[in-house]
């Protein structure tokens, strides 16, 4: 069995302005950080007329991150400014030496 690239999150019930709502929590690459940074929005109504089930929260999840591109294939971690336009090699010797 292959490993599924990207990621999927987390969904969480919270009380948001005195209502249950769903929210979900993703990591995403900070250009110029090594490590990713925790972000997290609301996805909607976890209860009332309009409120969602859990997996209707994950699917909303998920088409969040594919908006923000994050799942596709294509996808390429940003670099800071100061490593722009240099090669592995290039950085890599400067980081050795």
């Amino acid at each position: 069995m292959t490993r599924r690239s990207g990621q999927n999150g987390t969904v969480e019930k919270v009380i948001r302005k005195g209502a249950w709502v769903w929210r979900g929590r993703w990591l995403e690459d900070v250009p110029g950080l090594e490590g990713r940074a925790k972000r997290s929005e609301i996805l909607g109504p976890a209860s009332g007329e309009h409120g969602m089930t859990q997996p209707q929260a994950k699917r909303k999840l998920r088409e969040l991150l594919d908006r923000k591109g994050i799942n596709v294939v294509s996808y390429t971690v940003p670099i800071g400014d100061h490593d722009a336009g240099r090669t592995f090699a290039e950085v890599s010797i400067d980081w050795w030496n």
